[in-house]
């Protein structure tokens, strides 16, 4: 029983440390894959953007156009669209199919400011789920610095 007395407190400190590293370990671990994680969502989300970007940098050039089109409908862009399914947040992936959604039912590009609110909120999705939860910018905003004339359509 003295024995116990003596080394008790040192087994229980003992233990701790050990309880204590293991948490941190798991910790760091878990902190790791979401880094990793969010790496991957990253480079996912800008694939799956640069077409559309493509189409709108393309809006006089047929060309630009042409490739755009074709790029959104190659297979690698419908895998990237798939891993965006499969990784994205629940947004991200509402708002992508709404856009094309909407670009599938358009027989043309009669109403650009919806076409815009869409791809707007396709954006605002991809930056909260990156890490920017508490974004006041509106979908109009997210598209101002590449279409001129995006005031007449607010």
């Amino acid at each position: 029983m003295e024995l116990l007395k003596t080394l008790g407190p040192s087994i229980i400190t003992l233990v701790g440390i050990v309880i204590g590293w293991y948490l941190k370990e798991q910790s760091e671990k878990l902190r790791l894959q979401k880094e990793k994680l969010l790496e991957t969502k990253r480079e996912n989300y800008l694939k799956v953007l640069i077409p559309i970007i493509r189409i709108f940098a393309g809006i006089r050039n047929k060309n630009e156009m042409e490739k755009a089109i074709k790029e959104v409908q190659s297979f690698d862009y419908k895998q990237t669209a798939f891993h965006l399914m499969m990784f994205g947040s629940d947004g991200v992936v509402r708002a992508y199919n709404d856009f094309f959604q909407f670009l599938y039912n358009q027989p043309d590009t009669s109403s650009p400011k919806l076409m815009m609110t869409y791809l707007g909120r396709l954006v605002i999705e991809i930056r909260k789920d990156i890490g920017n939860n508490s974004t006041t910018l509106k979908e109009l905003d997210m598209l101002r610095f590449m279409i001129t004339d995006i005031d007449k359509f607010n």
